[in-house]
Formats: C-alpha cells, sequence, structure tokens
C-alpha cells in the first residue's frame, strides 16, 4: 500500500491546467457580441432629425446660370412664341408650330446626312468626291432592306477586290487567293 504523503505526479491531471504560453502571441479573437452595432441614444437621433429638417427647410439650389444672357432671352421667346405659353390663354397664342431653330437644327442635320450618304456612294463606286456636287441637293428614296443588304455586299467585293490587286503588285496575291 500507498502512503498518502508520498509524492505524486498525475500526467493527465497536469495536461489538463490551462496554461499561457509564453513567446507566441495569438490575435486577439472577438466575440460576435462585439461585432453588433450597438443603439444610439434617443437624444443624439433627434439632434440628427432636427439637423436634418433644418438644412432641408433652408435648401436653396445651387445658382447654375446666374446670369440672363441674350441667348437665354430669345430661346424663352421662341418657345412662348411657336409653342405657346402657360400663363396665357390658348385664345391669345398663336397655334403650336415647329420653332425656327428646330427647323434650322433638322435641315443642317439632313444636309449631313445627305453629304455623307453622298461620299459613300463616290466611294462604293470608285471615284473622288468633289465638294461641288457634295451641296447640291438629292432626292433621298428610303431603301429597302434588300438594298442596304445589296449595298454593304458590293461595298465588301469593292473592298476585298483592291485588297487582292494591292497584293499582286507585292508578289504576294498568290497566297491570299484562297483567302479572300
Amino acid at each position: 500500500t500507498r502512503d498518502p504523503k508520498e509524492k505524486r505526479y498525475d500526467r493527465a491531471k497536469a495536461a489538463a491546467v490551462p496554461v499561457p504560453k509564453l513567446g507566441r502571441k495569438r490575435p486577439k479573437r472577438t466575440a460576435a457580441v462585439d461585432i453588433i452595432p450597438k443603439r444610439k441614444p434617443a437624444a443624439s437621433c433627434k439632434v440628427e432629425i432636427d439637423h436634418q429638417k433644418q438644412n432641408k427647410k433652408a435648401y436653396r439650389p445651387p445658382r447654375l446660370n446666374g446670369v440672363c444672357t441674350e441667348a437665354e432671352k430669345e430661346k424663352l421667346s421662341e418657345i412662348n412664341t411657336y409653342r405657346g405659353g402657360r400663363c396665357l390663354p390658348t385664345d391669345l397664342t398663336l397655334p403650336v408650330a415647329p420653332m425656327p431653330s428646330e427647323i434650322k437644327r433638322k435641315e443642317e442635320e439632313a444636309k449631313r446626312v445627305r453629304q455623307a450618304r453622298e461620299r459613300r456612294k463616290y466611294r462604293l463606286n470608285g471615284s473622288k468626291c468633289n465638294g461641288a456636287s457634295m451641296d447640291r441637293p438629292t432626292e433621298d428614296k428610303p431603301k429597302s432592306n434588300k438594298d442596304i443588304l445589296f449595298d454593304e455586299i458590293l461595298e465588301e467585293i469593292r473592298d476585298r477586290r483592291s485588297f487582292q490587286l494591292e497584293m499582286e503588285s507585292c508578289q504576294a496575291g498568290a497566297q491570299c487567293r484562297e483567302k479572300i
């Protein structure tokens, strides 16, 4: 039998005792409770709401065009003349019609489109466009889908033909003939 005063060492019991490990610093873990946002006190909420109400009440939009120019006056006059002013009764206003500035803008756009079509037509035909023929008006007929597709295919054929001729002049036509 054993003497109760005898020193005994129980390894299992010693291993179960939590002991801090020295020399190694581990990052401190945060609990999930610490991440949850806290509620604000009612007084700070009230101060924020009052501040927002005051800002909303005293809001003044920024001054974008502070100076009234002659161009703006002309534009407003044109709108009131041709579009009818909202403050006047309909008996006192002119009938609604397109404004002269709109008509001018549409004419300029039509001219630009017409010139672009002429340039494209001259480019497809292989000749150079001259400025004199660009200014004369042409009759614009709406093209059908077949005509548009035909024009695109014709342009592709001409591009490939010109590329092949360039390759032939560089003595590389045989290599590109099958690809084209």
